[in-house]
């Protein structure tokens, strides 16, 4: 039994659009799990857009290591930003738990954790705490202020965070599926314009480029691969970076990318990097973990090695 786990107080911050709604009966099963396993919570659900920033900020401040994350890829995000965001010095000693209750799920989908209540037990009981990398982004915000974000699973550039702009837009007639992504992605390919963009790390690309995959995990989307050989504890980002398609170019890139070998086509500049900065000479469409920003160039990508604890199966 792993002791440690159950002995801690841990903060849960549940998405408010996976609480009752969507939860459904599983939402007491919640309670009550922590309730009869004898973990002490303090719950917090958030209200609106960054509200979970707000959250984990506050409560890594009052003394909080332990993080039990109800919500998708863009709720981990939140709770990520919030603690690297906060006072504390001990930022990589904190461990988050998922529940993945999301659109895409792409974090959890990675370390194959169930979003059945049920399972709970045995993470809690016999799983084991991994030490994973954790991404930032610097970047120019509209003001033409430095700015970061952080993030857990990728970020993206151009057709990526075209992507995600179409999603968010999706989302009000197709709720929060991945159908909604999958769909995007089908638009996102014909309206995203390519542009010229320098980047400079450890490989070196300068070119008309359409898309830049930023990975930590490799899935995007539901469970496409844009970064397939991506690994969360190696130190390293895993870049996928594609030139300017023709037309049939796109629908080959297509079929390799939803069969998770993007990286073999002969558009595309694989590499992998600690840190490596983007230039562009217009706005560029940005995302991280699902979540769209305001920014622009020059964006700089790093890696923190071992930033944060992920309790795993």
């Amino acid at each position: 039994m792993n002791n440690t786990i159950l002995d801690v107080h841990w903060g849960v911050v549940v998405n408010s659009h996976a609480g009752r709604r969507v939860l459904g009966k599983n939402y007491s099963k919640i309670d009550n799990f922590f309730s009869e396993i004898g973990i002490k919570i303090t719950k917090v659900l958030t209200e609106y857009r960054g509200h979970a920033v707000e959250i984990a900020k506050n409560l890594a401040e009052k003394g909080i290591r332990h993080f039990f994350i109800v919500g998708g890829d863009g709720t981990v995000n939140e709770v990520v930003n919030g603690i690297y965001t906060s006072q504390i010095a001990d930022k990589e000693s904190v461990t988050l738990a998922v529940l993945p209750y999301g659109s895409g799920n792409d974090w959890a989908r990675y370390w194959k954790l169930s979003k059945k209540v049920g399972a709970l037990n045995n993470l809690f009981r016999n799983g084991k705490s991994v030490n994973v990398d954790v991404g930032k982004l610097t970047y120019k915000n509209l003001e033409n202020e430095d700015s970061v974000r952080y993030f857990m699973n990728g970020a993206g550039l151009g057709f990526d965070g075209k992507v995600v702009q179409i999603t968010n837009k999706l989302k009000k007639y197709f709720g929060g599926s991945s159908f909604a992504y999958t769909f995007s992605v089908l638009i996102a390919v014909f309206v995203t314009a390519s542009q010229s963009m320098i980047l400079k790390g450890d490989y070196e690309v300068e070119h008309k480029i359409f898309s830049v995959a930023i990975g930590n995990g490799c899935f995007s989307g539901g469970g496409i691969k844009q970064v397939p050989k991506a690994d969360p504890t190696d130190g390293l980002l895993h870049v996928t970076a594609v030139k300017q398609p023709s037309f049939l170019k796109i629908l080959s890139g297509l079929k390799y990318l939803f069969q998770g070998r993007i990286d073999e086509h002969e558009l595309v500049y694989s590499f992998e990097t600690e840190c490596f900065t983007a230039k562009t000479e217009s706005l560029v469409a940005i995302e991280t973990d699902g979540v769209e920003i305001a920014g622009k160039s020059p964006i700089t990508a790093e890696i923190l090695p071992k930033g944060l604890k992920m309790l795993t199966k």
